[in-house]
């Protein structure tokens, strides 16, 4: 709590004026879980909870030049991958679509522009990254397999409700893994970004709104969530 005084100001409830881009860690009785932040998380979080960046979850990284070594260092896989769970996902989506020839569209997970920002979870350490520091894309904070979100073009697939059907009986089949999926507009640009929050710690707000029937983001976009959130 002195230490919340020093670097708050004071205001331990507002955690926001500590980082730019919090990431929060809820402290239970017996056990601390990091969690990634999203847009709106801010919104979403128990009271009392106090946040550090991504980057000090990850400390004293080795330098940019050698990305077996930066992997090593954040606990991702080496090349980049995707997470088996978040593999299985995918192959249900994709037999799906086929089945009613209504295709999925772009299909991206890990990162493509920035190869680097993969074995550095996000963190602009050597570079500018696509995504948010620790984002699902990256495996969260806490994933060590891949990634663990997908970005689907088609956001018809949306609008026709198509894919929250697809999604509900992915889900079913691993009913021990909760699957959320919001329709985003970032730079003009539409897309689905679906992710299997609780495996990585990130899009946990999500959940959060999801438990209290809210089905919008604080943006505005559209969400759901499937798993027992309860």
């Amino acid at each position: 709590k002195e230490c919340l005084d020093w670097v708050c100001g004071g205001s331990q409830a507002n955690f926001v004026c500590c980082h730019e881009a919090p990431l929060e860690f809820y402290v239970g009785f017996d056990k601390v879980i990091d969690v990634a932040p999203i847009d709106d998380i801010a919104d979403e979080l128990p009271k009392g909870t106090i946040s550090r960046t991504c980057a000090e979850a990850f400390l004293s990284p080795p330098p940019c030049t050698n990305w077996q070594n930066l992997a090593n260092h954040y606990q991702v896989p080496f090349p980049r991958d995707n997470a088996p769970q978040l593999n299985t996902l995918i192959k249900c989506l994709q037999d799906k679509s086929k089945a009613v020839n209504k295709p999925l569209g772009s299909v991206f997970t890990f990162e493509n522009k920035r190869p680097v920002c993969n074995y550095t979870r996000g963190q602009k350490i050597c570079r500018s990254c696509t995504h948010s520091p620790c984002s699902c894309h990256y495996g969260g904070i806490k994933g060590k397999e891949g990634a663990l979100a997908v970005d689907i073009g088609n956001e018809k697939l949306w609008d026709e409700k198509l894919i929250q059907g697809w999604l509900e009986e992915c889900q079913s089949k691993n009913p021990d893994i909760v699957v959320c999926a919001i329709r985003e507009t970032i730079k003009e640009k539409v897309h689905i970004h679906v992710s299997l929050p609780e495996l990585g710690g990130c899009d946990l707000g999500l959940i959060e709104r999801a438990k209290k029937g809210i089905t919008h983001t604080s943006k505005g976009h559209p969400f759901k969530c499937w798993g027992d959130i309860k």
